[in-house]
């Protein structure tokens, strides 16, 4: 076998267009305090302690998009600024941000304007194309769009479809029913009387949950504890909700790791009503309703019959691995384009020395 080899067909004339690559020095930072927004959406701020007034570094910072079932996780940096992206969101929805709990200090989140009016220097790339790329750049403008159009769409934001999506963390390792067991008067009950994978114990006087395993990291960090996939860090607060108004409780008896930050498992408590169960969310935490980018309506006519839906590949065919046999020889197959014209196969393989070797076979696609 020979692998590593990678084989494409595309059309010959999107052979010639080359990447345009910064040159060192063109891109600048300057110490932005505004990331400018060339990826989607994104949301910026700082943390400052509430009586002092000033930044608070290294803190740790979770957002939870509320109806969601995940959760980003960042610090922030030397000056107390955070930043988060967020490009695969779409519509108004309500955004909950909270800082991680600190000794002695009461942090404050102070969010940035939607939009900065300071000028931005972005990288300023030549762009310019000859005849033959100026019609290969349109045809792939067709292309896209012709794709857009006959895209069959899905609503994400269907409630089924919601409610039967996995967590961010996947098939936990153990699912606790509420409703499978006796009902205790408290939920700290739960923990000490049922033979669970996590325990609760007291630690210098205050409460902790941990996971019965032998991995050494879960003993060195906290759990992430979420309450209707928000995190809290407050577990008198979570011991404070009522057992009747939790549907089941999932675990994760493993190490996680979520952006910069090691988690020792994860315990993930889900209301009966997506309420939160009624629990005091953190005060040094702030609600946003945010306006993300407003999502494509346009949709499949439903009487199109599908046989008539245009080939708009800019790729006919891609294989990143394409694996021969002893001979060095193997066998695929690719439906041809509709479109009439001149196509390459492109075959790219990388060496032991890092140089890449290409080999190419052009065919032609007449009208039938």
């Amino acid at each position: 076998m020979h692998p590593g080899l990678c084989l494409s067909v595309i059309p010959e004339s999107t052979d010639l267009i080359q990447t345009p690559t910064i040159r060192k020095g063109q891109n600048s930072t300057d110490n932005r305090v505004y990331f400018p927004e060339t990826r989607g959406i994104s949301l910026s701020g700082k943390v400052n302690g509430k009586e002092s007034g000033k930044p608070v570094p290294g803190v740790q910072v979770n957002l939870s998009i509320i109806g969601d079932k995940d959760i980003l996780v960042v610090c922030t940096d030397s000056s107390g600024r955070f930043f988060f992206a967020l490009p695969d969101d779409h519509g108004n929805k309500d955004i909950f941000l909270c800082a991680a709990n600190l000794p002695d200090i009461v942090p404050e989140i102070l969010i940035d304007n939607d939009f900065c009016s300071r000028p931005v220097n972005l990288p300023s790339l030549p762009f310019i194309l000859n005849e033959d790329e100026m019609k290969a750049a349109f045809n792939l403008a067709v292309n896209a769009r012709i794709s857009s159009r006959f895209r069959e769409e899905v609503n994400p934001h269907d409630s089924l479809k919601q409610e039967t999506d996995p967590p961010f963390y996947g098939v936990p390792s153990e699912v606790v029913v509420m409703d499978k067991y006796i009902d205790l008067p408290t939920l700290g009950e739960y923990f000490t009387e049922l033979s669970m994978m996590v325990s609760l114990r007291k630690v210098h006087g205050k409460k902790q949950f941990r996971f019965f395993t032998t991995q050494p990291e879960m003993s060195i960090y906290d759990p992430l504890v979420l309450v209707d996939w928000v995190a809290v860090e407050n577990i008198d607060k979570v011991l404070a909700m009522a057992p009747r108004d939790i549907e089941r409780i999932e675990l994760v008896n493993s190490p996680y790791v979520k952006g910069n930050i090691t988690y020792g498992g994860i315990i993930s408590f889900v209301s009966r009503k997506h309420d939160f169960a009624g629990i005091d969310l953190p005060a040094s935490g702030t609600f946003v309703n945010y306006s993300f980018l407003e999502e494509c309506t346009g949709n499949l006519p439903q009487d199109l019959p599908r046989g008539n839906i245009p080939d708009s590949r800019n790729t006919v065919y891609w294989n990143p691995d394409v694996q021969t046999n002893d001979q060095g020889s193997a066998l695929l197959s690719f439906t041809a384009p509709r479109i009439p014209g001149r196509y390459i196969i492109l075959l790219r393989k990388m060496s032991s020395t890092g140089e890449i070797l290409i080999s190419k076979e052009i065919i032609d696609v007449v009208k039938d």
